[in-house]
């Protein structure tokens, strides 16, 4: 009499036993699997348009060998999310810069100050945002591109056309849902490639502000 209870408690109760472990796995595997995902081009918010302006107060002798020398940009910008991982976005961004001017010693001995203006293009840009579903988020970016001055820079033996190159990051606070402010400092490279008779350069701390629009 007791050998049926037995056997209807082992076939019920063992596969319950193990149905019930395997899917404690597959919920623990899923918490520890980051989410990976590709964001769509109509995907709402993938596109952000942004207004932008920095200053570099000072440059020095890194990889580039001009200093004190000052940097001031105004530009616009835009941006392309494209990749979630957890809480972190990735962004593509294309930056224009419509004015800048740059101002430094002049080489030669006896010479005061010179100011350069130009206009440029940064067509490579990677940026990062951690915890993107908050307010604030920090973010790291990288950028390359080019400058065109209205006189070779540091004088005729250089070239009017440079190279860019900026690496740093900051913090960007949602106004809302469809606006941000952007705060952030970057290394900042010019140079024009060993093109010229002389390539002095400029490497400058760089810090920046942007208004962005979802």
């Amino acid at each position: 009499m007791t050998v049926k209870p037995l056997l209807f408690i082992t076939i019920f109760l063992v596969p319950s036993l193990g149905f019930s472990q395997s899917k404690s796995e597959v919920i623990n595997s899923a918490k520890t699997t980051t989410r990976v995902s590709w964001i769509g081009f109509d995907e709402v918010q993938a596109h952000e348009f942004s207004l932008w302006g920095g200053y570099a107060f000072d440059s020095y002798r890194f990889w580039g060998k001009t200093p004190d020398a000052t940097i001031g940009q105004l530009g616009i910008g835009y941006n392309r999310k494209f990749l979630r991982i957890g809480n972190q976005i990735l962004k593509y961004r294309f930056t224009l810069n419509l004015f800048s001017k740059i101002t430094y010693p002049e080489f030669e001995p006896g010479r005061n100050r010179t100011s350069l203006s130009g206009f440029g293009i940064t067509p490579l840009g990677l940026r990062s945002n951690f915890f993107a579903g908050n307010k604030l988020q920090p973010f790291l970016d990288a950028s390359g591109g080019m400058i065109v001055f209205n006189d070779p820079f540091p004088d005729i033996r250089g070239k009017k056309f440079n190279y860019t190159l900026g690496i740093g990051g900051g913090l960007e606070y949602l106004l809302n849902a469809r606006s941000s402010l952007s705060f952030g400092y970057k290394y900042f490279h010019i140079s024009n490639g060993e093109r010229g008779q002389v390539n002095p350069g400029i490497d400058s701390s760089f810090f920046f502000l942007a208004l962005t629009i979802f």
